[in-house]
């Protein structure tokens, strides 16, 4: 599935905000790596807000510090890492060390979208964790694929609450 395909089925809002440019990624890349290129292509095509006002990608120039890409990177990584010191329960190692988790979203439950970056970023999986307990869910596709299969209800996560998506899913501006 491509931006394209996926704009049928979760359209694009009429005025999307916070569109970046692509010298707005280059302190997301320099500080993290060079960030799969569906992250990039998703939040440049719809900008800042969420699916279904329940998950949130962030955007690397998001004004909103809960939407920002940078601060939240940071807060959710210090969390994880906390969190994992103290319980050991995450499995995935977390960034600095390589193949870490990234994080790149959230949902309104407190559950954090991560990327698990082995190899080259565009390869890169996707693991979702439960915002309230060690649970962990690992994704072998895409963002944009992720995405397009949750919305369109071939693909689950058992993470996330079973009345999402709704009926016809929306891509909400917020800033």
């Amino acid at each position: 599935m491509n931006i394209e395909q996926l704009s049928k089925i979760l359209p694009k809002p009429r005025h999307p905000v916070e569109i970046p440019e692509p010298t707005n990624w280059v302190e997301v890349d320099n500080h993290y790596g060079t960030m799969p290129s569906e992250l990039k292509k998703f939040v440049n095509f719809y900008g800042t807000g969420s699916i279904d006002g329940f998950i949130w990608i962030h955007n690397p120039i998001a004004k909103n510090p809960h939407l920002n890409f940078l601060v939240q990177a940071k807060i959710m990584l210090e969390a994880l890492l906390e969190t994992s010191e103290n319980s050991g329960d995450c499995p995935y190692p977390i960034f600095p060390k390589t193949g870490g988790l990234i994080p790149f979203g959230k949902t309104d439950n407190g559950d954090g979208l991560y990327w698990l970056s082995n190899g080259p970023s565009d390869q890169w999986s996707i693991v979702v964790n439960a915002g309230r307990d060690a649970k962990f869910e690992r994704f072998e596709i895409g963002l944009i694929e992720l995405i397009g299969g949750l919305v369109k209800g071939k693909l689950s996560c058992s993470i996330f609450p079973e009345d999402f998506p709704s009926e016809h899913p929306q891509f909400l501006t917020q800033v």
